[in-house]
């Protein structure tokens, strides 16, 4: 459906200890033509750092799936700046996710847009392109159980803070932009959205 609106997505290859798997996604997903790249590196920090010898597996997988597949990027997806100096060896492309609502609210979304697209160009010394990733999704209502009971879990943002993000981060000099939505449990319950799940009306950048 995104290809036949004239969108593109990210496909899904994650490093790992065995390569059989990062070799299986890459060819089923390589000749989609809505494929632009492929989501490599989710929050490295937390979902690796924990495991043995994390670098060489990181490399190693990287290297396959640009042996597979020389024509889509491979990316790094996180938010501190720590991580953008440790990954970027291993990636084609930064992009820092910009969750604006959240445990902790973001009170400076454009302040800490552009900061943080900074943070990843200084990273790689201007080498790799950075885009950015405006969060879209509501910790309230993105959950697979739908509708959380839990009131400590915030709503996600709102329209105009999702559109405050990615005009931050075109003022930052993002070279691109992905928005980064749930697809499987939005159901309108937020008040955020107009009670109806409406996407607000947001830029384009190529």
């Amino acid at each position: 459906p995104a290809y036949e609106a004239g969108g593109h997505v990210g496909g899904n290859v994650q490093p790992g200890d065995e390569p059989f798997h990062g070799r299986r996604h890459t060819n089923l997903q390589r000749e989609h033509p809505a494929i632009i790249g492929y989501h490599f590196l989710e929050e490295p920090g937390g979902h690796y750092s924990d495991r043995p010898n994390v670098m060489e597996m990181i490399r190693r997988s990287g290297a396959e799936i640009r042996q597979l597949d020389p024509d889509h990027f491979i990316d790094l997806i996180d938010w501190p700046a720590s991580s953008y100096s440790l990954y970027e060896p291993f990636v084609d492309l930064i992009i820092p996710d910009r969750y604006t609502r959240g445990p902790a609210p973001v009170l400076n979304i454009a302040g800490e847009t552009i900061q943080q697209i900074q943070q990843a160009r200084s990273a790689s010394q201007g080498r790799k392109p950075v885009w950015v990733m405006p969060q879209m999704f509501s910790f309230l209502v993105e959950s697979r159980e739908g509708l959380t009971k839990v009131p400590s879990v915030p709503e996600g943002p709102t329209p105009e803070q999702v559109r405050l993000s990615a005009y931050s981060g075109i003022v930052g000099g993002a070279q691109g932009m992905l928005f980064f939505c749930y697809g499987y449990a939005r159901n309108g319950n937020s008040g955020n959205w107009n009670g109806n799940g409406a996407t607000p009306s947001l830029p384009t950048v190529s």
